[in-house]
């Protein structure tokens, strides 16, 4: 802190500010009073500088862009209802001038010419007909006669009172065209103002934009997140519901016993004077030959008690290969039989 010597008073330097106080008991109180002033200021200028502190929390990439988008967007959106709102009463007393406007022209549509029958006669007076002009370009007449049907005619072909008609009312046409165009055009302008500036005053009456929120956009993923796990959940349930039905079509048309495979469907039995003969199909689905093989059923009476059985092996069944047996139970009280064993090495 400099101090520097003035007269009969001291220059302190007190934060960068220089203070003049007396000496004695006059400078001792002007130094207290310049030292809180000085605290004051300090206090002051710490309080607006603060800024929240910064959690320094990790940011999700994914939410972070999302962020970045919509927060673009939200400031375009932001900068056109603003300028809407701000344009909002000019906007809605033009359009009350200028729907009272489109209706005074709308009012005033022109009026296309009517034109009278009278009867038209060609030059060579072989034609002669009672007939209204519909239209012309001034070298073809169209005429709708009194049953209503059009036709058309030379303008060259009439007499000279019917051609003079027919040049007075291609001006009339043409000069309702010229009028009706420029209406439409009026219309049309005015109709396209309306509408912009109906677009204006609708967006200024449209809620304010909200900023984005990144624990919004972060609770989205997680929602959409959730969804996805539970839509895959779903599918493994449904993939597993297929396939257990899968196994049970199987289970009904196969009998899998260690990779030797009896297909149900293909057993059948047959009683005779010797007893029961059961036939069938064997698959060896193991990765390996079989030296041997053999299944067995057991044979029941009509009270149902067993009395016998039906056996049938092979030797050297190939892996991937396909046995038809022929089971013989050698019973004459056998009615019916049932899988018993089914087996190889």
């Amino acid at each position: 802190m400099p101090i520097l010597l003035c007269g009969g008073c001291l220059l302190i330097g007190v934060g960068g500010t220089t203070a003049v106080v007396g000496t004695g008991a006059i400078a001792a109180k002007n130094l207290e009073q310049q030292k809180k002033t000085a605290n004051t200021t300090a206090s002051t200028s710490t309080a607006a500088e603060e800024v929240p502190e910064s959690t320094n929390s990790p940011k999700d990439p994914r939410v972070e862009a999302i962020f970045l988008e919509r927060n673009d967007r939200y400031q375009e959106e932001l900068q056109e209802w603003s300028a809407a709102k701000d344009a909002m009463d000019q906007a809605q007393a033009k359009l009350k001038s200028l729907n009272s406007e489109l209706s005074e022209i709308q009012s005033a549509k022109p009026i296309a010419p009517v034109f009278e029958r009278r009867e038209w006669v060609t030059v060579d007076e072989k034609y002669k007909t009672a007939a209204t002009l519909v239209d012309t370009d001034n070298v073809t007449v169209t005429l709708r006669r009194t049953d209503g049907q059009e036709i058309s005619v030379p303008k060259k072909e009439l007499i000279a009172e019917s051609r003079i008609y027919v040049e007075e009312s291609h001006k009339s046409i043409a000069s309702h065209r010229e009028k009706l165009q420029g209406w439409e055009e009026s219309k049309s302008s005015v109709s396209d103002q309306i509408d912009e500036l109906n677009k204006i005053v609708g967006r200024a009456k449209q809620p304010k934009p909200t900023p984005p929120s990144r624990e919004s956009i972060a609770a989205e993923l997680e929602n959409a997140a959730a969804a996805e796990r539970e839509k895959q959940r779903l599918a493994k349930l449904e993939l597993e519901r297929e396939e257990a039905e899968r196994e049970a079509r199987i289970a009904e048309e196969e009998l899998n016993v260690d990779g030797l495979v009896l297909m149900r469907n293909s057993v059948s039995g047959t009683t005779n004077e010797f007893g029961i003969t059961v036939k069938g199909v064997v698959e060896n689905r193991r990765n390996r030959k079989l030296s041997y093989a053999q299944i067995t059923f057991n044979i029941y009476d009509s009270s149902g008690a067993q009395v016998g059985s039906a056996a049938a092996n092979i030797n050297g069944l190939e892996a991937g290969g396909r046995w038809k047996f022929e089971a013989h139970g050698l019973t004459e009280k056998g009615t019916s039989y049932k899988f018993s064993e089914l087996s190889g090495f």
